[in-house]
């Protein structure tokens, strides 16, 4: 019997036994296995493992990890099939879903438009399963510090397709609001002068800021250093203070 063949057999089992597939673990760890195995089987495996992960909570760091090596493959169809796959580990258990955010933005460089949309797609997915622990796994790689090209792209990432979120996602729950704030907070003290733009729309977005804007302009003064003497030939200095008042202006209108 040949891989494929094997896992077909496996995959039968289980979805034969439905909510009692957790009553065969062999067959779910052959289905892991395919991570291993031929393009064949990782196309079929990237399908079959979240299948079935629910059934098999003592197994799904193991599942997780095979679903993410699959993200990484040389066949651009498995990475694809994998990623589409990463939200649905989040239907039943939110355990890892911090974990999938995370890694998510990590492959947000890639130099495929078709891969991004995809990536894009399944972090979409994710902050409307759990805004708040999808937001906390983005900020992960804006606050770590150690990867420019991932912080770049997470920060165009929450411009172009959190900020609109805001209002339908994020509003009606104020974990996440909570959530996203405190990250911004985090990351505020080492900032492009883009960056800051971005974070003040993200903040000045949220429905709880519409009678805070004390608060943002406060922010907004305390990130500009208007304690410290601008010296004219301190040209990151100037810059920070210009883009600091333009971001201020529309609070005093």
């Amino acid at each position: 019997m040949d891989g494929v063949e094997h896992l077909y057999k496996s995959f039968g089992v289980l979805a034969d036994a439905k909510d009692k597939a957790s009553e065969y673990p062999e067959e779910y760890q052959t289905i892991l296995d395919s991570s291993t195995g031929s393009n064949g089987e990782k196309k079929l495996g990237a399908t079959f493992i979240p299948r079935f992960f629910k059934y098999f909570p003592e197994h799904q760091l193991k599942a997780l990890n095979c679903l993410l090596d699959l993200c990484e493959d040389e066949d651009s169809a498995i990475r694809r099939l994998a990623i589409k796959a990463l939200p649905s580990l989040c239907y039943d258990t939110k355990d890892h879903l911090t974990k999938i955010a995370d890694v998510l933005t990590q492959l947000l460089p890639t130099g495929n438009a078709l891969e991004l949309s995809i990536v894009q797609n399944a972090l979409k997915e994710v902050i409307e399963l759990d805004p708040k622990g999808a937001i906390i796994g983005i900020f992960s790689q804006i606050n770590a510090g150690d990867d420019d090209e991932s912080r770049e792209h997470a920060v165009n990432f929450l411009k172009q397709n959190v900020l609109q979120m805001i209002p339908k996602v994020f509003d009606p729950n104020p974990d996440a609001v909570e959530a996203l704030t405190d990250e911004i907070h985090k990351a505020l003290p080492d900032v492009t002068g883009y960056e800051f733009k971005v974070f003040i729309s993200l903040l000045s977005k949220l429905k709880t800021m519409e009678s805070e804007h004390d608060q943002l302009v406060d922010l907004i003064a305390e990130q500009a250093e208007l304690e410290n003497e601008l010296q004219p030939n301190d040209t990151e200095a100037l810059e920070k203070f210009i883009t600091c008042s333009r971001s201020a202006i529309p609070f005093f209108q």
